[in-house]
C-alpha cells in the first residue's frame, strides 16, 4: 500500500505541540509498517532529521503557494 502523508508541519526547523506530533508519527512509520511504501510532501527539502529518503521513503516537494 501507499501511504501519502502531509509531511509540511513536521518538516520545520522548530516544532512546537502539533508539529512535533506530526515529526514523531512519521518519523516512526517506516519501522511500523514495513510492507508499505510512504510518500511525504512537502513545501521544502526535507531536513536532516526527517527520515531517509530510501525505496519505501518518497519525498515530492511542491510549490504550494
Amino acid at each position: 500500500m501507499i501511504i501519502g502523508i502531509d509531511a509540511s508541519r513536521a518538516n520545520l526547523r522548530e516544532r512546537t505541540g502539533t508539529e512535533r506530533y506530526a515529526f514523531e508519527v512519521i518519523r516512526r512509520l517506516p519501522e511500523l509498517l514495513p510492507n508499505h511504501e510512504i510518500r511525504l510532501y512537502t513545501r521544502e527539502a526535507p531536513l536532516p532529521d526527517m527520515p531517509p529518503a530510501s525505496n519505501r521513503v518518497r519525498y515530492n516537494v511542491l510549490d504550494w503557494r
